[in-house]
């Protein structure tokens, strides 16, 4: 529609030449309406049809509203805004930060697309959307294809892209799809979500952090809540490709948050301590906690563009600290072929992160990890992980009880506890079944019809 041109509608080249023509001669209209061939050039997606608001003031905004010798020019029977309506020329040199941050003002509420087959260049400042107040979507998406922004000259000390940088509505909703995104690798973090729910990320590539490829960090009273990132392909993080961190003291939490289906290759080849998933929380407030995450076939690669990682503490999934409820990690795949990862674990869970609840199905163990499994709690659960078997490094800690406070073994076999009341020592109980009134603590299992002593 942007680019029909009715046969009884003038036609000028570029929005300029649109902007100069009058819509008036004296108080008589010229013009019921307008064609214009491209914005910056005629034939580059940008132009399309326009009406003439005579008394109109209304603010021009580079998009939909432009002004004019009298009154204004109004975009008119467009479907969607692309960057290409707002000036943006995707040749990948010139910057079109003004006219992204153009078409994010526009449709605020709404989604701004990208044509792909282009590449639009954001250099000299972060781009920044999503911000207070957010109660209606908030999109970015290609159109044709994966659209493409290249970042560069962000600064050093600035997260390339932010969203929802200060809200704390229930109803925001951000995120974007079918979007290739290559970070400047000059600024801290590649993209940073600091709140919203309904947070919808699908088909979409991330490259090149200086430090973490997705932060994830909402601070005080803010929050993460009920998102998907599906289909995502997270390419080279300078520290970690998925990081979630808390602060703050008033209860800032991550809530129901789906990774499903994505692909990490590289990370941490230049700065120590790195993980594939990494979280982390100076958060004092209550309520403040990660839950309900799950982790879906999850497909990592230790490798930094095929160069064996020289760190020696990288971690596939690693719990630092924080209230962690009820994660699930199913079907992930973990890999590496790096010799020098000796001390890197497929799941590390630090004795500081209180609570940790985790289970794993399917899990994938590829080579080079020297332990796999470290600080779990006795609540989480390991299922199905394959001929291999996996190890365990570290104390495991089972749920205690007494005899007469034990689930019914009908319903929990294969289950093990400990009991502190056995009527015998271990020694002279193992296989029979547990009898209470005694003062012998001994590891029990149920075989779905008793509770019998022995682990």
């Amino acid at each position: 529609l942007a680019q029909y041109n009715p046969p009884y509608l003038p036609s000028v080249p570029i929005i300029k030449v649109m902007e100069a023509t009058p819509v008036t001669s004296g108080s008589a209209l010229i013009h019921s309406g307008i064609f214009v061939q491209g914005y910056n050039v005629p034939g580059d997606g940008g132009g399309g049809m326009f009406i003439p608001a005579v008394s109109s003031s209304a603010t021009a905004n580079g998009c939909t509203v432009f002004t004019a010798t009298t009154g204004r020019w109004i975009r008119s029977a467009y479907s969607f805004l692309t960057v290409d309506m707002c000036g943006a020329v995707g040749n990948g040199t010139t910057n079109d930060a003004a006219a992204i941050n153009d078409g994010i003002a526009t449709v605020h509420g709404g989604t701004l697309y990208f044509p792909a087959g282009k590449t639009y260049l954001y250099s000299g400042r972060a781009l920044i959307f999503g911000t207070n107040p957010v109660t209606t979507a908030m999109f970015l998406a290609g159109i044709g294809g994966n659209g493409h922004i290249k970042f560069a000259s962000v600064g050093s000390t600035t997260t390339d892209l932010q969203i929802g940088t200060a809200c704390n509505s229930a109803s925001n909703q951000v995120g974007m799809s079918n979007m290739d995104i290559d970070f400047s690798t000059a600024g801290q973090d590649g993209l940073e979500l600091a709140c919203g729910s309904n947070v919808r990320f699908y088909n979409v590539i991330l490259n090149n952090s200086k430090r973490d490829l997705i932060l994830i960090d909402p601070s005080g009273y803010q929050f993460v809540q009920s998102g998907d990132f599906i289909g995502l392909y997270l390419n080279q993080a300078g520290r970690h490709a998925i990081h979630e961190h808390l602060s703050g003291t008033n209860g800032a939490f991550i809530n129901e948050i789906n990774f499903y289906d994505v692909q990490i290759r590289g990370v941490s080849k230049r700065m120590a301590g790195g993980a594939a998933v990494y979280a982390d929380s100076t958060a004092t407030g209550p309520g403040s906690k990660f839950s309900e995450q799950i982790f879906d076939d999850i497909n990592a690669d230790a490798q930094w563009d095929g160069v064996a990682d020289d760190m020696p503490d990288l971690n596939c999934y690693h719990l630092v600290s924080g209230n962690a409820e009820s994660w699930k990690l199913r079907g992930n795949s973990c890999e590496s072929t790096a010799s020098a990862i000796k001390g890197g674990f497929w799941l590390k869970v630090e004795p500081g992160a209180g609570g940790a609840l985790f289970t794993i199905d399917h899990p994938v163990y590829g080579g080079g990890w020297g332990q796999y499994i470290s600080g779990l709690s006795g609540n989480s659960t390991i299922a199905d992980v394959g001929a291999a078997g996996f190890v365990v490094t570290g104390p495991v800690t089972a749920e205690v009880y007494t005899v007469a406070t034990l689930p019914p073994a009908s319903t929990t076999k294969g289950a093990r506890a400990m009991v502190t009341d056995s009527s015998v020592a271990l020694a002279l109980c193992i296989g029979k079944v547990v009898v209470g009134g005694g003062a012998n603590i001994v590891p029990v299992f149920s075989d779905g019809a008793h509770w019998n002593c022995g682990g």
